[in-house]
């Protein structure tokens, strides 16, 4: 049985299973989380490459569907039941986004990110956005109650003023850890109902650690960078 958080006020969901990830056609629903732990090995693997994860470059482009063919930044990682599980683990992910997202080709990115990406916090201009970190701070989102979407409009070039407007209380930012699934509802979601997850990558700069994540995409827009 599929259990979940009350979510019809701040407008995401946690669910115990993948089974949940259905629920982002809600219209009352733009956010999904999953939570989960990652195995040790797993987590062991990539903590042992942290240091030389800045010359390894991530793999970012459209893949098939089914998930087959190389990500070419996993070749990189000692072979091993580790490297298995974390490459049969971004196939999942990618197949479970190709469903929810009705895509056939989405756009991924994989590999490590080395410092921050997008310190404003926005919504996407995607139909879905599936993410999941596998090293470091995962996404931070804030719940609706908390958002003023007026500010998102039009706000002011300067990512700590802008947050300070878009966000009414810091204190009721959520962020996901690493291993949890997050499933993001864009403004080009049929049932966005104008309220798309705002969200935006974690702040890792002067951590000293970087960041490995998955970013799969439904789109019908051009590929542009990334924000995980």
């Amino acid at each position: 049985m599929l259990q979940f958080d009350c979510m019809n006020i701040d407008h995401h969901l946690v669910t115990r299973s993948p089974g949940g990830f259905t629920r982002i056609t809600d219209p009352t629903v733009n956010l999904v989380l999953w939570p989960r732990a990652l195995p040790a090995e797993v987590c062991d693997l990539l903590e042992s490459v942290s240091g030389r994860l800045r010359r390894l470059r991530a793999f970012d482009g459209p893949v098939s569907r089914d998930g087959t063919g190389r990500l070419p930044w996993l070749d990189a990682l000692p072979p091993g039941p580790a490297r298995d599980w974390l490459e049969a683990d971004v196939r999942r992910q990618i197949r479970r986004l190709c469903r929810l997202g009705g895509t056939s080709r989405p756009r991924v990115f994989l590999g490590p990110v080395l410092d921050d990406q997008c310190r404003k916090f926005h919504v996407d201009h995607v139909r879905l956005r599936l993410v999941t970190t596998y090293l470091g701070p995962g996404t931070e989102w804030v719940p609706e109650t908390a958002v003023d979407r007026l500010a998102l409009v039009d706000s002011p070039t300067c990512p700590h003023e802008a947050n300070a407007r878009i966000v009414r209380d810091l204190g009721a930012v959520r962020r996901a850890a690493a291993g949890d699934v997050v499933l993001l509802k864009g403004a080009r979601h049929g049932s966005v109902d104008g309220r798309p997850a705002v969200h935006r990558s974690p702040p890792i700069e002067g951590l000293g650690t970087p960041r490995v994540v998955l970013i799969a995409t439904a789109s019908d827009t051009p590929h542009r960078k990334y924000a995980p």
